[in-house]
């Protein structure tokens, strides 16, 4: 090889170690997938579900509504709003150019309860290059999620609160490690049909529902027990608690929120 031809080969490698340097190494699937495409739309989604997620933390609404489609802002102004503990972004489907679905989990748990996750389905839109999130319309069902967007939105079934709770408070008293407490929730079927009890969502380990009778008559009573073992928690010192449950009635599907307190007394205390 000549002088000239090597010098030429040189200049080559030279060059395209500058294009390395500055773009990357090249794509190993270069012109063999459409993903690729999608990656910078999807950061810049995944970036923005971040911001919006990390307003509602703060508390920060009229920050989080510049987050919103236009159409979106008057649904949200008038929507009860409460700050989340935490986020998760779990799954980002981009449906298509300018429309996507993202599934983001939050923590719903009330103190000293181990939180159970509850997903959130949000839809977003993009505009001029941004993404914002888009609400539904408002729903008449007030036990619905903020961000719950159904992927074909319906209207929802009325809401049936066939049971009805004497109390939806109990309270424990001291409570000493090892030593199993019961609530007790009286109830009555004030529907004029059959009704059961459908769910018990706990937010903690700690609490177990008893059995129960599988269906009420119209006017028939029933009494919901649920177990308390404190030894499931790490508890030091006095401390007051207070744990939630939340009751699903079937078929109607009314929720009931239902709260159990005590005292957990300091060692000094426990004779």
């Amino acid at each position: 090889m000549g002088l000239s031809a090597g010098r030429r080969l040189l200049a080559r490698f030279s060059t395209l170690g500058l294009l390395i340097s500055i773009f990357g190494p090249w794509p190993s699937n270069l012109g063999l997938g459409s993903g690729q495409s999608d990656r910078p739309r999807e950061d810049a989604l995944r970036a923005r579900v971040q911001e919006v997620y990390r307003c509602l933390q703060e508390g920060n609404w009229a920050k989080a509504e510049t987050y919103l489609t236009e159409d979106s802002r008057e649904t949200f102004r008038h929507q009860d709003k409460q700050q989340v503990e935490g986020f998760e972004i779990k799954s980002i489907k981009l449906e298509k150019q300018d429309r996507a679905e993202v599934v983001v989990e939050v923590p719903a748990s009330g103190p000293f309860t181990r939180p159970f996750h509850v997903p959130q389905t949000t839809s977003w839109r993009l505009v001029g290059g941004i993404w914002y999130l888009e609400l539904p319309p408002p729903n008449p069902n007030p036990t619905s999620q903020l961000f719950n967007t159904p992927k074909n939105p319906v209207s929802p079934p009325p809401v049936v609160h066939e049971l009805k709770f004497e109390t939806q408070w109990f309270g424990l008293g001291y409570i000493h490690p090892g030593k199993t407490e019961v609530a007790r929730f009286p109830f009555t079927n004030v529907s004029k049909h059959p009704a059961s009890i459908g769910e018990v969502i706990k937010g903690c380990d700690c609490l177990r529902v008893k059995e129960q009778h599988k269906e009420y008559k119209p006017g028939a009573s029933g009494v919901l027990e649920i177990e308390f073992d404190p030894s499931s928690l790490s508890l030091q010192g006095r401390q007051a608690l207070s744990l939630s449950v939340v009751v699903k009635s079937s078929p109607g599907g009314g929720l009931t929120r239902l709260t159990l307190s005590g005292v957990v007394p300091a060692p000094d205390e426990q004779q």
